[in-house]
């Protein structure tokens, strides 16, 4: 990867950083305000707990997306940026384009999407 690339890719994750850590701003001061009204009825109580657990799972998911980008910051500033974690194979640039967090090769992550499914099933039975 050359050096334009590389500053592409790390522009776009402060880009991704930044967005995400706008809308966990927002969610959270949706989330304090929700906090402070009141209630009502049962109904009104149920709309706000399943509003309450959309944010909170939205909250998680960039929350760690955060993390993930800055880790392939990391990664970068390394020079290990843009091959996979798992098996030392390069990860791709239409991946990185289209997923510029990225951290495994399609192969690596067609693997640990398998075992999760596997071992989600398993759990649930």
């Amino acid at each position: 990867m050359c050096e334009e690339q590389q500053r592409w890719f790390e522009s776009r994750l402060r880009d991704d950083i930044s967005e995400a850590t706008k809308r966990l701003d927002r969610l959270r001061s949706d989330e304090a305000q929700a906090l402070t009204g009141d209630v009502g009825d049962e109904v009104d109580r149920a709309s706000a707990e399943a509003a309450a657990a959309t944010r909170n799972k939205e909250i998680i998911g960039l929350t760690q997306l955060v993390s993930q980008c800055r880790a392939a910051l990391d990664r970068l500033d390394d020079g290990e940026y843009g091959y996979c974690t798992k098996t030392g194979e390069p990860i791709g640039l239409d991946r990185l384009v289209a997923v510029p967090h990225a951290h495994l090769c399609i192969a690596a992550a067609e693997r640990a999407e398998r075992s999760e499914a596997m071992y989600a099933r398993s759990a649930a039975a």
